[in-house]
């Protein structure tokens, strides 16, 4: 048997336990072509209010009842899919509960994450969210040495991947000395306790 959480009522405000149900089902069964996964870490990010809310209009409704959405690490420990190896630790949409069920059709498809990093930057640095953070500076944004960021608001998982710590250094910007660059990103924040937290 495994835990999961299921969604028990839609929040107005900020989301407590009397809007989730923990309940014990049984661990999913090896089906053709897919995979069991063992879940190692799960991701929180600003979205899943959405799905809690019924508010987003890119995925399918989360209905009251299902088991929470939300995307994690997890270690392929049985497969009937060449694609997911047993052993191999990966990237995925899962859903709040101990064991899931996957295969390659998920969208976004579940990816192999690096051997050589922690296996929490899976729902980090090396997330989706991260991936778009990087994609954003690098490719879209296409960032020199010389330029400078401007990183809005504490609103979304992205917003930290884009700080001066990650995405901007890689891709030239600087915050302190001159190293590879001069001018520093910059961000919009709502107050001094929002700066102290990203400065730390």
């Amino acid at each position: 048997m495994q835990q999961q959480w299921r969604l028990a009522a839609r929040p107005e405000g900020i989301p407590d336990r009397s809007h989730f149900d923990l309940i014990e089902v049984p661990i999913p069964t090896l089906e053709p072509g897919k995979a069991v996964v063992k879940t190692l870490y799960l991701g929180v990010a600003p979205v899943m209010l959405r799905y809690m809310r019924n508010e987003t209009d890119f995925e399918s409704p989360l209905a009251l009842g299902s088991i929470m959405a939300g995307r994690g690490v997890a270690q392929v420990i049985e497969s009937d899919c060449s694609d997911l190896p047993v052993g191999a630790v990966v990237q995925a949409r899962l859903g709040w509960q101990e064991y899931a069920l996957i295969d390659m059709s998920h969208q976004p498809a579940p990816f192999f994450l690096p051997t050589d990093l922690p296996l929490s930057h899976g729902i980090g640095a090396v997330s989706l969210s991260g991936i778009t953070a990087l994609v954003g500076i690098r490719d879209i944004g296409k960032v020199k040495p010389d330029d400078r960021i401007l990183v809005s608001g504490l609103r979304g998982s992205r917003q930290p991947c884009r700080s001066d710590r990650q995405g901007t250094r890689r891709g030239g910007c600087c915050r302190r000395g001159r190293r590879r660059g001069e001018v520093s990103p910059a961000q919009i924040r709502d107050g001094l306790r929002s700066c102290d937290r990203l400065q730390k």
